[in-house]
């Protein structure tokens, strides 16, 4: 079997075990159909070639599910698919004259005839080209079981960061050092890819990290300067004085800051604190309003 033939017959495969419809699907046929995702008959309807509804329905239909892309994961890297492969792997699917089906709420089935736009919509998002590199494959394989680092290989194959030797030197001290705990690895993981993704090409990662733990310590400062004056103040007080809520969550802040150093310290042997104050820029003083700025900047 060639490799285009492989792939397909696995999702193929896939196609045919009647996956449950996801949250979002249950959503779309409450407010956009009107009707409980148990209506059957509605659903055939919404997926029939000539319904309106049609193609906003196979979007969230095709969506792959966390279950696919971990399973596909192993044949996907074993393989090394290109982009290239993508017209050859519709071309086999289609062969097989596949209908996906989905199993509903009240205990019906769903199927969805593919037509050619579907099948390239599915494998266009499997990422089959985004396989992730060898070095950072082997950092996997060697701390983590197969079903483990197949969840996190497929994490890499589907966040989107860019691939040049500083990202790699990141996320490879994230998968080498800094849990053996599959899911604190997954959380680090995604949020590295993250700020990888933001960055500009020329910019360090870890000045980028030294920066965000600035911009969430000061957030921190402020969610608490917030919460300590609601304790001698009432919200219409604050309100009457010009105070606005920040929008934040001093816990959550606590854990990002939490998971930032790890991540730094994974990566380059210290926690973000310890490499000093984030460089940054900013700008002119100038005049009275110059003056208010910096006052503001001192007060964070």
């Amino acid at each position: 079997m060639s490799t285009p033939e492989r792939l397909a017959q696995a999702l193929n495969d896939h196609l045919h075990r009647a996956q449950p419809i996801s949250d979002e699907v249950v959503q779309f046929a409450r407010t956009a159909l009107g009707v409980d995702a148990e209506d059957q008959k509605a659903l055939w309807r919404a997926v029939d070639d000539d319904s309106p509804e049609r193609e906003a329905l196979v979007e969230l239909l095709l969506f792959p599910r966390s279950n696919l892309v971990e399973e596909l994961e192993p044949l996907l890297a074993q393989e090394c698919y290109s982009d290239e492969d993508e017209p050859r792997i519709v071309e086999r699917l289609l062969s097989f004259n596949p209908g996906a089906r989905f199993a509903l709420p009240g205990g019906g089935t769903l199927t969805l005839p593919l037509r050619v736009e579907d099948a390239q919509l599915l494998v266009r998002r499997l990422r089959i080209g985004k396989t992730a590199p060898e070095d950072l494959r082997q950092a996997v394989s060697g701390r983590f079981d197969a079903q483990h680092a197949a969840r996190l290989m497929a994490l890499l194959r589907h966040e989107s960061w860019p691939d040049t030797p500083q990202s790699r030197f990141l996320l490879s001290g994230v998968l080498e050092r800094l849990s053996d705990k599959e899911a604190a690895t997954a959380e680090a993981l995604r949020y590295a890819c993250r700020l990888l993704a933001s960055l500009t090409p020329d910019a360090e990662p870890l000045a980028a990290l030294k920066h965000r733990h600035a911009e969430t310590r000061r957030g921190l400062e402020r969610a608490r300067r917030f919460q300590a004056m609601r304790e001698t103040m009432n919200m219409e007080t604050l309100m009457a004085r010009g105070v606005r809520e920040p929008n934040l969550d001093p816990a959550a802040l606590e854990h990002e800051l939490a998971l930032q150093d790890a991540i730094c310290r994974a990566a380059y042997g210290l926690p973000v604190s310890d490499f000093g104050p984030a460089e940054e820029d900013l700008g002119e003083f100038d005049g009275e309003e110059g003056a208010r700025r910096l006052l503001d900047i001192w007060g964070e």
